[in-house]
């Protein structure tokens, strides 16, 4: 069962080349196991570095770690490395990508394809995703705790992309981690992908019958 308690320690075995590694702490009896999918930032891990994270039950059992930043002196280093490679060309794609979804959404409404709930529900989400990376961004950088990748994707998935999209282009979050940016366009085809078929003129109750 997971813990809601931040714990603190300092990671004592890195195998970079498997992306694993073990934190030791003085809240918790023996070695920690964490992965780099667990990690905040795109600074890799490297041993000697402190850092909080949440404690979980892991594989048979034993604990692990997700939720996991850096706390000491690197800390800094993973949020100015974040925004600072950030291309250009990264955010105008997905602030184009937003107005993409936003421009489908709208005339799949107006040309009478799609009730205005289905607008509401863009609209809705939008904001929804869109807070929810504005909070994530401010908790980077207080070090607070920070909420999980895979729960800013289903906020994407819940008819969020556009704000989720514009977020990662406006505030400049998330935008330069690759695993992230391909999960986010995945998404972003699955919408369009659904969008056009509607806007073409396909029910949705057709298909599924």
């Amino acid at each position: 069962m997971a813990s809601e308690i931040e714990r603190i320690g300092t990671i004592v075995d890195w195998n970079d080349a498997r992306g694993f590694g073990f934190i030791v702490g003085a809240s918790v009896r023996g070695r920690v196991f964490f992965h780099a999918k667990d990690v905040a930032g795109s600074v890799r891990p490297k041993v000697g570095d402190e850092v909080a994270y949440e404690l979980v039950s892991g594989r048979l059992g034993r604990p692990a770690a997700r939720g996991v930043f850096l706390t000491g002196s690197r800390a800094s280093v993973v949020e100015d490395t974040d925004e600072r490679e950030d291309a250009p060309m990264r955010v105008t794609v997905r602030i184009v990508g937003a107005l993409v979804v936003a421009t489908a959404v709208v005339c799949c409404v107006a040309f009478g394809r799609a009730p205005p709930w289905l607008a509401a529900c863009y609209l809705a989400g939008a904001g929804i995703s869109f807070s929810a990376y504005w909070l994530d961004k401010q908790a980077a950088r207080r070090r607070a705790w920070r909420t999980r990748e895979e729960t800013l994707h289903l906020f994407d998935i819940a008819f969020g992309i556009a704000g989720g999209l514009l977020a990662q282009g406006v505030l400049r979050h998330k935008s330069s981690k690759l695993s992230f940016g391909v999960v986010s366009a995945v998404i972003f085809a699955v919408h369009m992908t659904a969008l056009g078929l509607v806007l073409a003129g396909y029910d949705p109750v057709d298909w599924l019958n």
